[in-house]
């Protein structure tokens, strides 16, 4: 087979006007509003390993085709021009069974069939369903999650109530308490009330972060005062008085240290200093 888009640039195809009547207009090149269809962000698709890629990829398709006025036919055959490689193969086997009737409507259809599977589907609701606001996630990231869930799940997104019911319980504790639930809230309003509580509760850990270091520090200044007061220099403490062993010739100290008795060869007795008697 032929690769898609650029390769079909020659295909003609009979297509009514921008408004959708068939007044038996002109042949016009297909490789026009393919082109117009990629200038709009439409991209070739290959099979896809998650079903965001397939959502976005019929998601871009349908906005593209709404901005470019064009019937849901054209539509059909400018999506079967962007399919490629798997993708391309798996339409050229799924097309036979409506033979030349085959309409948009079939081609969503089987295309939701293949690559928006019951178990992908599934993961999602669970992903969905389980979503809350937790560790450093903002707001704005829970809301995105929010919103880029919600596009894989229909009967999620096309109920609104639902929506800010599991948002407003999805939010972190702290916030949702400062935060202020109106009644009858749209989407909108739930995350605008929830940017406010967001907001009132970082001021508060601000808050409390600076009250901390502010007391530590004071605790300190108080521990050094302390040390200051036992140790400095305004207190003075009298050296204590020198032992008996180290006092002067004239203190008794100093008399117990030189008065050693030896016998005296003069006189024959045992006495210290010199001998009294004569020689």
């Amino acid at each position: 087979m032929a690769s898609r888009g650029g390769s079909h640039g020659a295909s003609r195809v009979h297509v009514e006007p921008r408004g959708g009547q068939n007044d038996g207009g002109p042949t016009i090149r297909i490789s026009k509003y393919i082109k117009e269809a990629r200038d709009l962000g439409c991209k070739p698709f290959d099979v896809a390993g998650d079903i965001s890629v397939a959502a976005q990829w019929i998601k871009r398709l349908n906005e593209a085709a709404l901005d470019m006025q064009i019937a849901p036919n054209l539509k059909l055959r400018i999506a079967v021009r962007l399919l490629e490689g798997m993708a391309s193969k798996w339409w050229d086997g799924t097309k036979n069974k409506y033979g030349e009737t085959v309409v948009w409507e079939d081609f969503q259809r089987e295309f939701f069939a293949q690559y928006y599977s019951d178990f992908e589907v599934n993961k999602k609701v669970r992903e969905y369903t389980l979503l809350t606001q937790w560790g450093n996630m903002s707001v704005k990231e829970l809301e995105y999650k929010f919103r880029d869930l919600a596009d894989y799940i229909p009967e999620y997104a096309c109920d609104e109530n639902r929506m800010v019911n599991h948002f407003w319980d999805a939010l972190d504790l702290e916030i949702r308490d400062r935060a202020t639930q109106l009644p009858n809230m749209t989407f909108a309003q739930v995350v605008e009330q929830a940017l406010k509580g967001e907001k009132q509760w970082e001021e508060r850990k601000k808050r409390d972060a600076e009250e901390a270091k502010k007391r530590k520090w004071e605790s300190h200044g108080s521990q050094g005062s302390n040390k200051r007061g036992n140790h400095g220099g305004g207190s003075f403490r009298a050296p204590p008085p020198p032992s008996r062993g180290n006092q002067g010739p004239s203190g008794q100290g100093s008399r117990s240290q030189t008065s050693v008795v030896t016998r005296c060869n003069n006189c024959k007795r045992n006495h210290s200093g010199k001998c009294r008697d004569p020689p």
